[in-house]
């Protein structure tokens, strides 16, 4: 599902260059002192798609997402709020997650 060629861009954690360095990087970006959940925004997902001499050849996701915090004993409570934008690409017949933008990130009443 990730590119060989994959970057991340995190307006709060800086820059992972590599899918090795994304995919090592996971449990740092999930260590929490709650379960984290992420949720879309109804009606923020916007798709835009890509072609070059007439053929498609990736695509532009881009929306707003909710995080939310979940510990035992405890309502369920949002974090912070971004907006993202993914590229995606086709890669010999299957979609593969490129590019990602994780951005404009707030507090909850900020």
């Amino acid at each position: 599902m990730i590119s060989d060629d994959f970057e991340f861009y995190h307006d709060q954690s800086g820059l992972l260059d590599s899918k090795e360095n994304f995919i090592r990087n996971i449990p740092n970006l999930c260590n929490m002192n709650y379960k984290p959940t992420r949720v879309l925004v109804d009606g923020s997902m916007e798709v835009f798609p890509l072609y070059s001499k007439g053929e498609l050849y990736g695509a532009i996701q881009k929306g707003v997402h909710e995080f939310y915090g979940e510990e035992p004993g405890k309502p369920k409570y949002l974090t912070s709020t971004a907006k993202f934008s993914h590229v995606w690409i086709l890669e010999k017949d299957q979609w593969k997650l490129k590019r990602v933008l994780s951005y404009d990130h707030k507090s909850p009443g900020k």
